[in-house]
Formats: C-alpha cells, structure tokens, sequence
C-alpha cells in the first residue's frame, strides 16, 4: 500500500491533509471527543473541557447537541428494527413527513416532496427538474414549429416559384435553414441552460448546485463538468428581473405568407430555467437580501415565467425564529416552484435533506428518474418527525424562543458594534443566524489590514476565542478562499448557536468578543496570536492591552503619475515579518517558533501589496506597487532543490512547488489587475528567490502581463561594483584572479561572462554532479563566446576550495544558506560580494573588515535622492538591482518581457544604458544592510 505523507493525525494523513494545515496553523486542529447541548468537550491536559459552541453545525444544530428527545426517539426506531433499506415500496414515514412539511409552509399551494441526503442533493434534484420541466416545454414548441414549417412546405411548394422568399433563396434552401435555426436554438438551451442567482450565493458542492455558488474558488476546478450557465447578480439587479431574464430568449423562426411574401414569425420562450434565491445568505457573509429587492421579485413574478428556488436550507426548520426565513419577507406571498430544506430538518443526528416541488408544475417521470438509494428511508423521517414535533409543540414555543434569544444577541452585538466603530462595521441576520462583519481596519497596523483583506483574521479570532475563552466561533467557509487574486475577502465572524443558549451564555460570548475587539482597537498584534507562538499573554493584559503605536500606516495613494509597475518579493528573513506586520512582538518570540508558524500559514496565505511608492526620472513618475508572497526563503530553496532531482522528488514536493508557483502568478495577476485603462501595469518585475522558484519566470504567464526577473540590472551592478571596489584598493582586474561561486546559474553565468575578458584568470565553481558540471560547461562558453580570447583562462571547479587564492569572489546562488562563504576560505585581501537575497556570506566578515573588502551587490542609487521606504529594502536611497530594473523599463515604456529565462551579456549593457538615461548609478557598498565602512575599503 502507498501511504500519504504521515501527520501525527490520522484525519490529516488520510482524510484532508491541506484542511488540516491550516486548522493546525491557527490551533483549531482540535479534536472533540463529546458534544451535549449547547457544548462540545475536548480532552486538555488529561481533564474535559466544555466548549460552547455557537458554530452550531453550520445551521443544522438547532437543536443542540444530542438533545435528549431525539436520541430517545433514533434509539427507539431502532430497537423497533425499523426498516431502513426498503426501496421501491410505499414509505409512510416519508409520505406523512412530505405532508407535514406542505403544512408548515406559508400560503395554500401544494408541494411533491423529494428527500434527499444533504442540501446539495436537495438543490440537484431542483435544477434536474427545473430543467427538465423547461426543456420539455421548448421541445414541444419545437416539434410544434417543426410541424408548421413542413405543413408551410407542403402547401406551398407547388407555387414556390411564385413566392418572394427571404433572401431570395431556393425553396428547398429556405426550408432547411428554418430547420437548421430551429434545431440550433433547441441545443443552444440543452448547452446553455441559464439560472440567475445573487453574488455571495451558496447553494452547495456537487456539480450542478456548485454552478450557482458564487465564491469562484469553489467553481474554477469544475466549470466544465455542467453546462449551467449562471448570472449572478446583485440584489439591486433583482429590480429588472425582467429585463435580464428577456435577455435570455429561445426564438423560434417559422414562416408566414403575406400575399405572395414569405415572412418569418417567431415563436419566443427563455432560456432561463430557474432564479435561485437565499432570503439569508449564510455563506455569503451572513447577509439579509434586501426587501425591496424580494418585493421586485415577488412583483415580477406575476407578470413573467421565472420558476424561483427559495433555498431554506439553513434558514429553514426555525433557524431565523420562522418555520421557513422566507414566511417573514416579501415573498411570503408568491408560493415559489421550489423550496429546499435540510441541515436542521434532521434533528442534528440524520443528514436528510427535501426538495419541495409545487403541484402545478411537477413533472411526474421525475419520481421515477430521479431516486436515491438512502433517501426516504424511515429512520431519518422518523427522527425528522420528532424534530418538528419539537418545533411546533407549544403552538411553535420553541421558534418563538430563537426569535427572542436571537433578538438579546443582536441587540449585545450591535452594542459592541457602537462602543468599537472602528472595529465592526455591521451586525445582521435574525433568529439565531448573526453576523458580524469587521471594518477595513484601515487605521490600523499591516498585520490587521493584511488579515482583514486575506479573510484569515476570522480564524484568528477564532482560534483567541477557543483557547482562552472556551468558545467556538467560525467565519465562512467561503471567506478564507480566494476569488481571484488580489481581491479582497470579508471578514465575517459566523454565529450560529443552538436554541438551548441561554442568555448568560449569550454574555459569555459578547465578553469574549468585546475582549477581542479591544485588542484590535489597541493594535495589539502580539496578544492575539501570541497563543499561535510560544508567547501566550496572561489574563491581565488579555482584559486590558496596551495600546500599540501604527508604526506603518496606509499610505495615500496620488493620481499624479504616468506609469504603473508591480514588483513581487518575499521576506528575505523572519524579522522582516515581524517588523511589518507584528512589530508588537519584538524580542518577545522565539524567531524558530515564530518561522515555524509562518511556514505553516504561508500556503493559506495570499500576496499582500506591503509598499507603494513613486520615482520620477526626466520628470516621469513610475507608481510602483511592491507586492510579497508570503514565503520565506528557506521553504522555497528546499522546493526547488528537492525538485531539481526528479528521481527523489516526491508528489508532494512537486505539490508544494506547484504550490509557491501559483502564488507567484497570483502576485503577478494582482499587479497587473492593480491597473486600469487609463495607465495600465506595464511591468513586473520578480525579486529575490521568486524569479529562481518560477524558472526565471519561465512558468509564469507574460501574456497577462511583461515581466523581468531583474537579473540583468542585477549583474550589471555587481561587475560595477567589483570594478568600484578593485579601484578603491588599487587593484587592477586584468592583473586578478576571479572567482565565481553559482556560475552555472542566472546570474552567475552572466556575471562570468562579463567578467571573462577583464580578469587575469577566471574559475567557475559550482555544485558536484552531472547537470551541474553540465550547466558549467554551458556558462564557460558563454563566457568564452563573449571574450573569445580568454579561453585558457576559463576553469570548472565543482568544491569551495577554488576560491581559497581568488583575489576577486563573487557568489550568486539560489542558496538560503547565509554562511556558505567565511573568511577562513578566501584569500585575505581579497574583494568578496554577493548577489543573492537572502545573502550567502558569513557574519564572521564583520569582524575582519581590515583584512577583506566585502560586500553585499546589486544595488543602485535612485536618481534625485528618492528613497523607497519598504521593510527589507536597502533605504538610504538605494533599492536592489532587481528593484531598479522593473522601474527602468517602466519609465522607458518598455513593453515585452525582458530579462526571462536566461539572461544575456546584451541585455545586462542594455540595463546599464538605461540607468545612465534615467539617472540611476552604482550605490555604496553594503554590507548586511549596513553602509561598508569608508576607512575599510582605503
């Protein structure tokens, strides 16, 4: 047997290993061993702990956890040996629940019902049906019209010569057009049927009931596997209904004959079979669809064929203190074709789901077509029948009991929601089905902005409540998933409680969250995650948190400029982080702990635009949108290089580099979406480790948009810089022995390249091994095509050892490894730089200064002083080669990629010869970050 990759659980080894990452990320990977009531209970530390529980199943646990009533009834079904498996027979128990769910419902129509096994399976059936009822009816039509045209034919053949035919076609022509047309319009609707739904719709997984859920992260992998076409709109689009479903029309064509003319008529219908609608939506942000546009509904309705769903899958069976949401709206009275129901419908112990068909239009084949082998079986209607037994026993007590209780949580909700403005933006829903909805979090730090826009801060919150209260709340499901890149998330806390909370409980929870708010509202990153990493705050400074100074604000973005670019990096090192984003927790976590909590949220995470700037050169001005991945170097190195060798790599070290390259083009299509037709995103330009993990940009997409790794600028600057520091201490290249620590790579052939007609000798050195020693023979020929007669002068080397009497070393690797070169193995004296981010060089340099000149490369100064003020960027006035390459191209309009795949001398010159126009020169040597000292160098 082929095991998975082995967790430390068996839920993430077997059932859903990415899931489980991220539930481990934010500590919500517990495990729950009993549930009662309002209560779930896990085991910590060897004791039970009682966790309240206000996620409530999504919806289906109204009734609480194994509320005693219905376990006495499953357990009573079941010593009765109740039938289970008694297909094709007449099923009571289901019958009598179908007729009990007809009189629960509002207005006086009658409804077939179909159960099913979950809300999805209830929403299929739905779209089956509405579908079929809509394509017989068209079919008809068509065999209607098809009859028609023949009898035109046959009447009127034997004076065709006569007639005046459209298009002055042949008779027989004309006739097998009309049939042609005809037929194409019936399978434009069998390819295309449409349904209308609301944005934020969420009406299930399996295939057809995927198509009207909105969020895109959910539907991208399996658009194709249902023809379905959905519109979605938005609930103001509800006001012209009529409009939208009119443009959607099936047209029939048949002729008619006005005196010795032909004419064509048409026979109309639409190809909409279905508006599917959520009075509430649950996964959409906990969201009340606006009355005004229910009543445009409700009006259109009367006028137009628009067969509506009314999905009451979670707000039904009581949810929102109503028997169905919909009972308490405008469309009350308008007796829908369909209503669905599940979630609660099984008490919380079945999973049992109803598709409600009204009698009028039920297409009686659909009993035989559509059936299921576990649905109607009579242990689930029995449970099903004690559950609305519960709910209507006392004239509907228990209902009324959600509205009330719903009602005190509301009101303690948007209490909290007036103390803390600047926190909660919104506070909706009804019954015991709320929401509350963060503001934008603008005024606040990075880390808060950041996860309000990536949706994760719920889950933040969450795992705060969990750990230190003992409550359990969620957000959506569909807010932690993308959409498309770059676009913005809400962030919605979900409550979704049992009817059996009480009102202290009620309290318990608007305490938790009235602590959470006010360390948001203090900005105090480090005390709500500080459970996530080692660094758990104690009880006092949870109540009362210190107010944390925004050290970097949302900057105003200016409209005064004339061109855009993106630039995609990453965190070069863990404190870069921690200084944008959680500054609060300076030297208070372990920097070990604090990157193994990132790297396990760095997969679930998406980039995030950390820094905008703008440059001006000969008085044009670049907007530049730095935007991170969130990936550290040492994760990416170890995908690369465990991939690099296809004999070891396994499928999930190709997952993860997949992984990272995703996120990458995602950054790329986030800068590119950053512009608009008025100035569009000319460039982009990949950083540090993201042009080595995309292939030098090989695997990302340029027809979005051009892009540059910045490797050109990048080896221009360091052969400057080496020329630089040679001058300073009197050497002379063509008397230097040079060598090159990464030559068979991007930058480190090229760097050979322009080197090898300036140096006495120049060694190559590389990793052991085939396609290593390979790649070097490729970089010295390149290097000897461009100075042909530096040809016996050209070494491969395979160890370090080669740089030991090198009077010149430069190092440009895809390493993470930041003591790959030391002092004890170069030459003293001798110029060292590095071009790779994160740097290859020994701290151990800095204490032997006099005796090297050593340098980190690839930087440039900005023309006129300006300076880019970006965690992890140089400052000073200087900005990375890679950098100051997207933002060259951006102010020369340049409009094709430019520096991907391998990069050549020509276009190393051709960077240079930009910066000299532009303005830009070699900056100071530097060294960690840090100006190299002046007297060091002379």
């Amino acid at each position: 047997m082929n095991e998975p990759m082995q967790h430390t659980d068996p839920y993430a080894t077997w059932c859903r290993p990415k899931l489980a990452d991220l539930l481990g990320a934010v500590a919500l990977d517990v495990e729950y061993t009993r549930a009662s009531g309002a209560y779930l209970y896990r085991e910590v530390a060897g004791q039970e702990v009682a966790v309240l529980d206000m996620v409530g199943g999504f919806g289906a646990g109204l009734f609480g956890h194994n509320h005693p009533v219905l376990k006495a009834a499953m357990h009573r079904l079941l010593d009765a040996d109740t039938p289970f498996l008694a297909q094709c027979a007449s099923r009571g128990s289901a019958g009598r629940l179908a007729q009990r769910l007809n009189a629960l419902l509002p207005g006086d129509a009658s409804y077939l019902t179909h159960f099913t096994n979950d809300g999805a399976g209830a929403v299929e059936a739905v779209l089956k049906h509405a579908y079929k009822v809509r394509f017989d009816a068209l079919r008809r039509t068509f065999e209607q019209v098809s009859r028609d045209v023949e009898a035109f034919h046959n009447a009127h053949e034997s004076r065709a010569d006569e007639l005046q035919i459209p298009g002055g076609l042949e008779w027989g022509r004309f006739r097998d057009e009309l049939d042609e047309y005809n037929i194409a319009e019936l399978e434009r609707f069998q390819h295309r049927p449409v349904v209308l739904a609301l944005k934020g719709a969420f009406h299930g997984k399996t295939t057809g009931a995927l198509k009207l859920t909105f969020n895109k992260a959910y539907r991208e992998g399996f658009e194709g596997l249902s023809a379905i076409h959905t519109q979605f709109l938005d609930p103001s689009d509800l006001l012209r209904v009529e409009e939208i479903v009119a443009g959607h029309p099936i047209r029939f064509r048949l002729p008619v004959l006005c005196g010795r003319t032909v004419e064509i008529e048409e026979r109309s219908a639409n190809a909409v079979i279905l508006l599917a609608l959520e009075v509430i939506q649950g996964e959409g942000g906990m969201r009340p669809v606006p009355e005004e546009a229910l009543r445009a509904v409700a009006s259109a309705r009367t006028r137009i064929d628009l067969p509506c769903l009314i999905d009451e899958i979670q707000t039904g069976c009581g949810r929102t203190g109503s028997f169905v949401a919909f009972a308490d709206s405008p469309l009350t009275g308008t007796e829908p074709e369909y209503v669905t129901l599940s979630k609660a419908l099984g008490g919380g112990l079945v999973k049992l789901g109803a598709a409600l068909i009204r009698e009028d239009i039920y297409d009686h084949d659909f009993g035989i077509l559509h059936t299921s082998t576990f649905a109607e079986d009579e242990l689930s209607s029995g449970v099903a029948h004690c559950a609305l037994d519960l709910l209507t026993a006392n004239d509907g007590a228990m209902m009324r009991g959600v509205a009330v209780t719903g009602d005190y949580l509301l009101r303690g909700l948007r209490s909290l929601a007036t103390r803390f403005p600047g926190v909660v933006r919104d506070v909706r829903g009804r019954g015991l089905m709320i929401g509350v909805e963060f503001t934008d979090l603008h005024e606040a730090s990075p880390f808060f902005r950041f996860g309000i826009r990536q949706g994760f801060l719920s889950l933040v919150v969450a795992s705060y409540l969990l750990h230190h209260h003992q409550v359990r709340i969620l957000a959506p499901l569909t807010t932690l998933l993308k959409g498309n890149p770059g676009k913005k998330r809400q962030a919605i806390l979900r409550l979704q409680p049992a009817a059996v909370i009480s009102r202290a409980e009620c309290d318990r929870v608007l305490a938790g969250l009235a602590e959470v708010f006010e360390i948001i509202a203090h900005n105090n990153e480090s005390v709500l995650v500080g459970h996530l990493v080692g660094a758990t705050p104690d009880a006092a400074t949870r109540r009362n948190p210190p107010i944390i100074a925004v050290e970097r604000p949302m900057r105003a973005r200016r409209d005064d400029f004339d061109a855009r670019i993106g630039f995609v990096l990453h965190p070069a090192q863990p404190s870069q982080l921690i200084d944008y984003y959680l500054p609060s927790m300076r030297d208070r976590v372990d920097p070990s702990r604090f990157t193994e909590w990132w790297n396990r949220m760095a997969r679930f995470l998406e980039p995030d635009v950390v820094h905008t700037d703008y440059i001006t050169a000969n008085g044009f001005t670049v907007e530049a949108s730095i935007i991170a991945t969130p990936f550290l170097p040492g994760p990416m190195m170890e995908a690369c290089q465990r991939c690099s060798n296809r004999s070891v790599a396994s499928r999930d070290d190709w997952r993860r580099l997949e992984e990272m390259q995703d996120k990458i083009q995602d950054a790329v299509t986030f800068a590119r979406e950053l512009g608009d037709d008025h100035i569009p995103t000319t460039m982009v330009g990949l950083g540090a480790f993201t042009s080595i993990i995309t292939d030098q940009g090989r695997s990302i997409n340029d027809f979005e948009v051009p892009i540059t790794t910045g490797n050109a600028y990048t080896a221009g600057l360091m052969v400057e810089g080496i020329a630089h520091a040679a001058e300073l201490r009197g050497l002379r290249l063509e008397e230097c022995t040079a060598a090159v620590v990464g030559a068979a790579g991007n930058i480190g052939s090229v760097l050979a390249a322009m080197l090898a007609g300036r140096v006495a000798a120049l060694r190559l050195i590389g990793r052991e091994g085939v396609d290593s020693v390979r790649r070097l023979e490729l970089a010295r020929a390149a290097c000897i095509a461009e100075a042909p007669n530096a040809a016996g002068r050209i070494t491969i080397h395979t160890t370090l050892d080669a740089v030991g009497d090198a009077d010149i070393v430069t190092v440009a690797t895809s390493s993470a490894e930041s003591r790959l070169i030391g002092p004890d193995i170069v030459k003293l004296g001798a110029i060292v730089s590095c071009a790779s981010v994160p740097s290859n060089l020994s701290g151990a340099f800095h204490d032997r200064l006099d005796d090297f000149v050593v340098f980190d490369g690839g930087f440039a100064r900005l023309p006129g002083g300006q300076e880019v003020d970006c965690v992890g960027f140089p400052g000073g006035g200087l900005a990375f080669g890679c950098f100051s390459e997207t933002v060259l191209l951006g102010l020369a309009g340049h409009d094709r990629s430019f520096a991907r795949g391998a990069i050549t001398p020509g276009q190393v010159r051709t960077a240079l010869r930009l910066a000299a126009e532009q303005g830009f020169v070699l900056g100071e040597l530097k060294l960690d970050g840090q100006p190299y000292p002046t007297g060091a160098l002379t």
